[in-house]
């Protein structure tokens, strides 16, 4: 079986991650969205997401949102825990700083 890499799977064209509960498929689709956001400039209001149920709706929501104001904090200068989002932020300069201002 292979690993999934969040950090250096492709993101063009459409996708579809499949997996068991509790496997973190909230924290790499949310991932995903912060890649598609800074990588391919694609605003959050033009990416879609599908889910099965209101609950993981809610959490998706709820981890994106947190995801993207982590990345827009680091982005600014704040130090923030999560060494995913500080590597697919990388180095701040104004443009990724818009890109995610906008997307908070």
């Amino acid at each position: 079986m292979n690993s999934f890499d969040i950090k250096a799977t492709t993101i063009d064209g459409s996708s579809m991650l499949e997996a068991s509960a509790g496997t973190g498929k909230t924290y790499s689709v949310a991932i995903l969205v912060l890649r598609l956001i800074l990588e391919k400039k694609i605003p959050i209001d033009k990416i879609l997401m599908v889910t099965f149920t209101n609950a993981a709706v809610a959490e998706l929501e709820a981890r994106i949102r947190i995801f993207v104001r982590l990345g827009y904090k680091y982005s600014i200068g704040e130090i923030i825990d999560d060494k995913n989002i500080r590597e697919i932020v990388g180095t701040p300069d104004e443009t990724k700083r818009e890109l995610l201002q906008k997307a908070v």
